[in-house]
């Protein structure tokens, strides 16, 4: 009961495509730092995972086609693969999202092979909006949580606006924000304290969250799906596009 006190307000998406299948080639991955486990060279895929009560995103987004031209093969999948080794990113949208299909729980099989996944040097990223009773975050990703012990979960609604926020508030030390000066956001949830957070609030809510559970690879936490969305997403105006290249080619 308690999770679900935590999770108020809603918020909205819209699908993203099919798989493109477009091939990798020349991938930056930056340079290995001896204090993480390096993901290696046939790690040269993106998926973008819709399963487990999840939802897609929009088809021929500015972030996918950047992904693409920076060499790594984007897939879309909504059930759970049955290899995760060719993976450097893994986005999961929404998990959970629409429960009354199901599909929102993960089978100890499943959290075994992601956890393998993170300890080769995989990153996980969980986008969350708020859902139509109020909630932020899902039954599934608070079994997630509870499975790699993250010290914090999806908590409520920044404010009801519908409209692009943009947030200037980032850690700009830490990889995924580097070069990123300002994020943007469309009805952002927050998330409790305890990780180590990537972009807050004026009012020091976190927005974006990253969690490593060992040396190798870690998870980030954004509440929001709309982040990666060409109705956010605008090189013009914010470093979303920035954001999500610095999420696949460098280490965690």
């Amino acid at each position: 009961m308690f999770f679900w006190l935590l999770m108020l307000l809603g918020c909205g998406l819209e699908p993203l495509g099919q798989d493109s299948g477009a091939g990798n080639s020349g991938v930056d991955r930056g340079d290995p730092v001896d204090f993480v486990v390096y993901p290696s060279a046939a790690q040269d895929r993106i998926l973008i995972y819709t399963g487990h009560g999840g939802k897609v995103l929009l088809p021929y987004s500015e972030v996918r086609v950047a992904w693409e031209a920076d060499g790594w093969t984007v897939r879309e999948a909504d059930t759970f693969p049955a290899d995760l080794q060719s993976y450097r990113l893994i986005v999961f949208v929404d998990t959970g999202a629409q429960e009354s299909t199901g599909e929102g729980a993960f089978s100890e099989e499943e959290f075994t092979a992601l956890s393998k996944a993170i300890e080769r040097g995989t990153r996980l990223l969980f986008l969350q909006d708020r859902q139509a009773d109020g909630r932020c975050g899902s039954e599934a990703m608070l079994d997630l949580s509870n499975e790699w012990s993250v010290p914090f979960v999806f908590d409520q609604g920044l404010s009801d606006e519908n409209a692009p926020l943009h947030f200037d508030i980032v850690a700009e030390n830490s990889q995924p924000m580097d070069q990123v000066s300002t994020l943007t956001f469309k009805q952002p949830c927050t998330l409790t304290d305890g990780g180590a957070w990537l972009v807050q609030s004026d009012t020091s809510f976190p927005l974006a969250v990253h969690f490593r559970p060992s040396n190798a690879g870690d998870l980030i936490f954004v509440g929001d799906t709309d982040i990666l969305k060409d109705a956010v997403v605008d090189p013009a105006i914010n470093d979303n596009m920035i954001f999500a290249q610095n999420l696949a080619k460098v280490v965690p």
